[in-house]
């Protein structure tokens, strides 16, 4: 990300851990928690980052 000229590379990835350990305590806690519940957090996950980061970049 700091090659790419992202600001606050490291912000950004600790926004994301935090979004993933909501998804494990989801994943822990959550006896109904299925494959397709996963699928669709890691999905959602994914774009929300790689969009927030995109919308940093000077292109």
């Amino acid at each position: 990300m700091e090659s790419a000229s992202v600001p606050e590379p490291v912000l950004l990835a600790e926004a994301y851990i935090g979004i993933l350990d909501r998804l494990k305590m989801d994943i822990m806690l959550n006896p109904e928690f299925n494959e397709e519940h996963l699928n669709k957090r890691i999905a959602f996950a994914a774009a929300l980052f790689l969009d927030g980061c995109r919308s940093f970049l000077q292109v």
